[in-house]
């Protein structure tokens, strides 16, 4: 999914507090993200390890306060809310800092608020309906509706743009997830009708996330080994590590959450044949089933001893 860092989520407020738990003398960060005299709830404060790369973020409170705890370390830490942006600031949390460090945002709007406008809002412009939700099975589930979708070339698609863009995902479309009914020309016009300049103009400013449970939400973010990955599916292993079938390198990944260490077992493949790992199945018996894409088949997987079958 996405840009040139492919990362693993992992969201769970209980899980990343069982993690934190085990580690002893961990570190905290609190503070607050504003933008003026206003604080910003919803805002995401992310701190990335300098050496495990592991990020981990929170959301702000009704009062734009924050707090996060992680190991000792060195961090780069930011945030963010739609349309602004603050940081990084780098911060040493090593074993002799104090055991709450202060870390203070102020946000500004960037030059263009519409790139950092999430998903959400660009769907919100579509009406509801069948074609809105055909939109988001096909098309939603592999790809973010974000800024760079909606733009070509620095303005707004048209419907002949659309139009290019529907025929050059058909014509890569292998595995038939496209519908054969699917009218590329019908598809394009209320996409360009909804999507227009004019509709774009009048989108307001977007706002932080809300909701209850999120002063509880901690996510921790995993970066993959290989920046071109393309992780498919995920199951808890026996194990107690996140397996991983990732798909443009044919190959299964192992998490450890604890330490974030990520360990790769390539799938066997036909030369010229890319495995292409996909559904991922853990059995009764503590194995995985795994589909094949690529090879059209089906391979038997033993986390215990890393063999394939």
């Amino acid at each position: 999914m996405r840009n040139t860092k492919l990362s693993l989520l992992i969201v769970a407020a209980g899980l990343a507090a069982t993690l934190l738990a085990a580690v002893a003398n961990a570190a905290v960060m609190q503070g607050d993200v504003r933008s003026g005299s206003t604080a910003l709830r919803g805002a995401i404060v992310t701190a990335q390890s300098d050496v495990s790369k592991v990020e981990t973020s929170v959301y702000t409170d009704e009062k734009g306060r924050f707090s996060i705890t992680v190991p000792h370390g060195r961090y780069s830490v930011k945030a963010r809310y739609p349309g602004m942006s603050g940081g990084p600031v780098s911060i040493d949390l090593g074993a002799d800092s104090p055991k709450v460090n202060k870390v203070h945002f102020a946000l500004t709007r960037g030059s263009d608020p519409l790139l950092a406008t999430p998903s959400s809002a660009w769907l919100a412009q579509l009406p509801d309906g069948v074609m809105r939700r055909k939109f988001i099975v096909i098309c939603g589930t592999c790809h973010e509706i974000s800024h760079t979708r909606i733009y070509k070339e620095g303005k707004v698609r048209d419907q002949e743009h659309w139009e290019l863009a529907i025929a050059m995902m058909k014509a890569m479309d292998v595995y038939s997830l496209i519908p054969p009914e699917l009218d590329t020309t019908e598809y394009a016009r209320w996409l360009a009708s909804n999507l227009s300049e004019q509709k774009i103009a009048a989108m307001k400013p977007g706002t932080g996330a809300t909701g209850p449970l999120l002063k509880h939400a901690v996510i921790t973010e995993y970066a993959l080994p290989k920046a071109n990955e393309l992780p498919h599916d995920l199951a808890l292993g026996p194990d107690k590590r996140v397996w991983v079938t990732g798909f443009w390198n044919s190959e299964m990944l192992a998490l450890d959450p604890a330490s974030g260490v990520v360990r790769q077992y390539p799938v066997p493949a036909k030369p010229g044949e890319p495995a292409q790992t996909r559904a991922l199945q853990l059995d009764r018996n503590g194995r995985f089933w795994i589909v094949l894409g690529g090879s059209k088949s089906v391979l038997h997987f033993d986390p215990a001893t890393g063999q394939y079958q």
